[in-house]
């Protein structure tokens, strides 16, 4: 699974592509949200999205987390807000109620 971080630098990429794409000198930007979530925040998220306590829903065993497993991940979008004016709009909790509302709709919507 994707890192939360990397999900939310996904969804946000649009704008920053586009004020990229239109430089005189292009260069590598971090398109982040500068914030940190667990997955617990994210999972919390999204079933308060649902209006719903996840712990009366989600059981959590510590056993099965992989030793290997990034816990921390943050992007620095300071350049990217310098140089492009880029600043995130949406951070996790909005992404989680997105992709609820976006799973709730019927499909071929």
């Amino acid at each position: 699974m994707e890192s939360l971080d990397r999900m939310v630098r996904i969804l946000l990429s649009c704008y920053s592509k586009r004020a990229m794409k239109f430089m005189e000198n292009p260069q590598n930007f971090v398109i982040a949200t500068g914030k940190t979530n667990t997955l617990e925040d994210f999972v919390a998220a999204v079933f308060n999205t649902l209006g719903l306590n996840w712990q009366d829903h989600v059981i959590s065993d510590s056993s099965l987390l992989r030793p290997s497993e990034i816990m921390v991940s943050i992007g620095d979008p300071s350049k990217a807000e310098r140089i492009l004016g880029w600043k995130a709009k949406y951070f996790m909790p909005d992404v989680a109620r997105l992709m609820v509302k976006a799973d709730s709709q019927p499909s071929g919507t």
